[in-house]
């Protein structure tokens, strides 16, 4: 009976007693508010954001000049859903640039795996209380991400309609979305 009582305890000893052993699987983690914000590829993505907006920015003048001499009611409704088109453009937009950012860091992290076989990469921001001598490979996932060039989408290309026309204003074009991620420099 004894036998029997120390067997679930020898395997309980085996399966939890063992997991942080040398050799075996280490844990590390990445800051990725960090990533998001101090890599060449998040700038990147902000750089692009900007000439976005003003992109947008120019479609949403368009509608005022084309507009101009329209009746109050005609004007009011096509920059009422000018905003509301160009918004939503800006939005597919933002968030395509951060799929782009995360791809390329997505990259890194895959990189750092082949080069790290027995490690498990975490985000920071799930850990509920890290180890003490658990790493932080922030700063090398942003290395291997700055070698690359990040690919984002063309610009968007705002089409207005006039008055005249059977939509009251036009709204961004969607580009063509390429392969997103990033190109090796």
């Amino acid at each position: 009976m004894r036998k029997f009582l120390l067997l679930p305890l020898l395997g309980a000893a085996l399966l939890f007693g063992g997991c942080n052993l040398p050799g075996e699987n280490n844990i590390v983690y990445v800051d990725v508010q960090k990533v998001y914000s101090d890599s060449k590829a998040a700038q990147a993505a902000e750089e692009h954001m900007k000439q976005v907006r003003d992109a947008l920015q120019k479609g949403m003048d368009e509608i005022g000049q084309t507009y101009a001499n329209a009746a109050q009611d005609a004007r009011e409704n096509a920059v009422r859903e000018g905003i509301i088109k160009l918004n939503t453009q800006m939005e597919r937009e933002r968030e395509a640039a951060r799929q782009v950012v995360f791809k390329t860091m997505q990259d890194a992290i895959d990189h750092y795996g082949e080069q790290n076989p027995s490690t498990t990469v975490v985000a920071r921001q799930n850990l509920l209380r890290p180890a003490k001598d658990m790493k932080d490979i922030t700063a090398d996932i942003i290395s291997e991400m700055d070698t690359k060039t990040p690919k984002f989408a063309e610009l968007p290309k705002v089409s207005v309609k006039g008055p005249d026309d059977k939509s009251a204003a036009g709204a961004a074009q969607q580009a063509p979305r390429p392969a997103q991620g990033a190109q090796k420099k």
